[in-house]
């Protein structure tokens, strides 16, 4: 796995709703995706928000769809918060193109004349990732790096789907000896196909041997 970050310049059309916003900021960060629905063009995140001096939270124009669900922090001007964004219904072919076997990984910023995204996968899906930037924007830089995960967090390095299945596995007795439930009713109990959680599992169980042994 490699880790990818590129930089672009987003087309006015795709954050133009959100113009508004970022010209309030001092700086607009995502820290974490806790959940997203890319058939539906939504997404929760923790963010930081960073305003300029002067503005208040609540002077910040947010377009339709989008929902401050919770303040997490305050410091001063600065602000972590749990959000929630709907896209329009004519960009969610293009949110669609995001839907990949990546893991997002800081940095992931933007601003009215940049956006910043990292990710950690294979090849196939970087190339693909880098495909679906040039759709929102111009790219204008590209990194390409060894990702860096800490042994003590080596769940970081899956997606979030896998992460999900791996642990409701665990949990109800899938890697036990015996077994205490088999991969169709595992797939029943989760509420995919047994075809997906095995490719699932699959995956992250191959990214988790990787990170153990990393060094041999």
């Amino acid at each position: 796995m490699k880790k990818i970050v590129i930089r672009c310049r987003p087309h006015k059309e795709i954050y133009g709703p959100y113009n508004a916003v970022l010209e309030m900021l001092e700086s607009f960060e995502m820290l974490d995706l806790l959940k997203v629905d890319f058939d539906k063009g939504e997404k929760v995140g923790l963010i930081e928000l960073e305003l300029k001096e002067g503005i208040a939270l609540e002077d910040l124009p947010f377009p339709e769809g989008y929902e401050i669900l919770s303040i997490v922090r305050q410091e001063g001007n600065k602000y972590v918060l749990i959000g929630k964004v709907k896209s329009p219904g004519d960009m969610i072919p293009i949110y669609k193109m995001f839907d990949l076997d990546i893991v997002w990984a800081p940095p992931i910023r933007k601003s009215k004349n940049e956006v910043v995204m990292g990710a950690i996968g294979d090849e196939e899906n970087l190339r693909k990732l880098l495909q679906a930037m040039g759709r929102i924007g111009d790219v204008i830089d590209v990194s390409v790096v060894s990702p860096s995960i800490e042994p003590y967090d080596m769940l970081s390095g899956l997606t979030r789907k896998q992460k999900e299945v791996i642990i409701a596995a665990k949990e109800a007795g899938y890697y036990d000896y015996p077994r205490r439930i088999n991969a169709e009713e595992l797939s029943r109990k989760i509420g995919i196909s047994k075809a997906t959680t095995l490719e699932h599992l699959r995956k992250a169980e191959g990214r988790l041997l990787s990170t153990i042994l990393a060094s041999y």
